[in-house]
């Protein structure tokens, strides 16, 4: 792991103007739904919930909000965000296995 590109990557990134559109579960994810907009609800895997975009600022930061919710927030789009949770997530499992 190199640090320095990592650091370096992060310090320099600039907001994109990018959207995401993130799924997220009835009640769950407060903050996230206050800091996006919503799409209208939608139902996923069975579970109640509601469709958000938000503005991709930082990525690494996003995905970072995104995992930390785990099964109740689901990136819809982009891909390489949804890519980026998914790593992110099977990363904090191999590390509780």
């Amino acid at each position: 792991m190199d640090l320095r590109s990592i650091v370096a990557q992060k310090v320099t990134e600039v907001p994109t103007g990018e959207q995401a559109t993130v799924w997220v579960a009835e009640g769950r994810a407060t903050a996230l739904r206050r800091a996006g907009r919503s799409a209208g609800p939608r139902q996923l895997g069975g579970r109640d919930g509601e469709v958000i975009e938000l503005e991709i600022r930082s990525s690494d930061r996003l995905a970072r909000e995104i995992t930390g919710y785990g099964a109740d927030a689901i990136v819809l789009q982009p891909g390489s965000l949804r890519d980026d949770v998914l790593a992110r997530l099977r990363a904090q499992a191999g590390a509780l296995a």
